[in-house]
């Protein structure tokens, strides 16, 4: 088979790619390109058919893995109200282990204390987040 018809095959395969983004084709892309250098070595079908497999199998098998697992989506990092822990906020209201008032980040947010009694104008850190509460302790402990 002509190596243009083996670089046709992996430019499909990368335009299937960028819109299914799963690096499957991507791994079959590269087999093909195996394909390629393969046919400009000989003329012979088998050898090159051989290669592309070779090569996509093993790239299914090896690189795909690490490529989903490093661009994976469910790799969360901290952002919105997860991002809130461990920053310093002040105490709007007093602040009790049933209700209470922070500033931070310009925001005001309900708070709960996680232990004892916080007065009004402290600076806290934020602990943990349950729902849309924030719950703080004393900055300075």
């Amino acid at each position: 088979m002509s190596p243009i018809i083996w670089a046709l095959i992996a430019v499909v395969l990368v335009i299937i790619e960028a819109l299914v983004v799963d690096f499957t084709f991507l791994m079959i892309a590269a087999g093909a390109l195996a394909g390629v250098v393969t046919a400009l070595a000989t003329d012979a079908l088998a050898p090159q058919i051989v290669v592309a497999a070779i090569v996509a199998v093993l790239g299914l098998i090896f690189v795909r893995p690490y490529f989903r697992n490093y661009f994976s989506k469910d790799k969360q990092l901290e952002s919105n109200v997860y991002a809130l822990e461990g920053k310093n906020a002040n105490t709007l209201t007093r602040v009790t282990s049933d209700a209470g008032q922070v500033k931070i980040n310009g925001e005001v947010w309900s708070a709960r204390a996680l232990d004892g009694e916080i007065p009004v104008n402290t600076q806290v850190r934020v602990v943990s987040v349950h729902g849309a509460t924030l719950i703080v302790s004393p900055a300075s402990a």
